[in-house]
C-alpha cells in the first residue's frame, strides 16, 4: 500500500508538469474538443428534429 503524498509534493508534482505542458503542442486536442462539440451539437439537434417527428407521428394515430 502507497501512503498518499505530501502536499509539498504535489505541488512539486504540478510545478513539474506545468513546465511540461509548456512544451506539449495542445492546439489538436483542442481542434478534436472542438470538433466534438460540434458534433454534440449536431446531434442534439437531430435527436430535437426526431422527437419532434415523432411525437407528431403519435399525436396523429390516436
Amino acid at each position: 500500500m502507497q501512503l498518499p503524498k505530501a502536499p509539498e509534493d504535489s505541488r512539486a508534482d504540478a510545478l513539474s508538469l506545468g513546465r511540461h505542458l509548456n512544451h506539449v503542442d495542445v492546439q489538436p486536442v483542442a481542434k478534436r474538443i472542438d470538433a466534438l462539440v460540434d458534433l454534440t451539437r449536431t446531434l442534439a439537434i437531430h435527436l430535437d428534429l426526431i422527437n419532434k417527428v415523432s411525437t407528431g407521428i403519435q399525436k396523429m394515430t390516436w
